[in-house]
């Protein structure tokens, strides 16, 4: 069962990333102010005597930029891993680095919403995942989900869940009311875009490139929100 997750201003705490004491509704950070437009609050299922939490938030293009490094790592992770997200094996640091400046540069032009997700107990980068907001008058109504990412050491906890409907919140709050995605064929994704009520649209063989040299196939997804 998703977890209601609670909206807050972020405020920041000088000597951590996060601090869980400064979770107050309504505040706003004095020293960085906007760096992180908003948070949300979410429990993992309980798991070895313990409830973690997941903190999602949605960054403002500062905080972003700053967390361009973190961002990289994390892609590069996903790729030597085999994900199909754009890229082959081996992704060097400054087209890593390239990639995100440029998701950065849409955040600013509110063409793009970036999510993250941390571990709540030691404050590591846990996921993320991108909206890319249709621009054109026709398609005002509509995103495409982006860059599902998970860190490997964060895996089957429900960080990609907390994070696709922090942002489908994300979507509604933009006015769209359509989402798309795409997946490799096969890949765990696919199995939890269909458990998150997404209709399957159909396939592509051939789409995608792998690092072994094969042409995959993708699957198409939409939901409505």
């Amino acid at each position: 069962m998703r977890c209601l997750a609670r909206v807050y201003q972020i405020v920041h705490c000088p000597h951590r990333r996060f601090c869980h004491a400064h979770f107050l509704p309504g505040l706003a950070c004095p020293m960085e102010r906007n760096m992180f437009k908003y948070i949300s609050i979410m429990p993992y299922p309980r798991r070895k005597g313990r409830t973690p939490v997941t903190v999602i938030a949605r960054l403002a293009p500062d905080a972003a930029r700053a967390l361009v490094p973190s961002l990289a790592a994390l892609l590069q992770e996903a790729v030597a891993g085999g994900a199909s997200v754009g890229f082959l094996p081996p992704l060097t640091d400054a087209d890593a680095t390239a990639y995100w400046e440029g998701v950065v540069a849409g955040v600013a032009a509110s063409e793009r919403v970036l999510l993250v997700a941390y571990d709540g107990d030691n404050d590591t980068l846990a996921g993320t995942v991108q909206l890319e907001l249709a621009m054109r008058a026709n398609g005002s109504h509509r995103a495409e989900v982006q860059r599902l990412l998970v860190a490997v050491a964060a895996r089957r906890g429900g960080v990609g869940t907390a994070l696709m409907h922090a942002a489908e919140d994300a979507a509604r709050d933009h006015g769209r009311t359509l989402l798309v995605l795409d997946t490799r064929t096969g890949d765990a994704a696919e199995s939890l875009y269909t458990k998150l009520g997404y209709t399957r649209v159909g396939v592509i063989p051939r789409y995608a490139r792998s690092a072994a040299g094969t042409l995959d196939a993708t699957v198409y997804f939409y939901k409505e929100i």
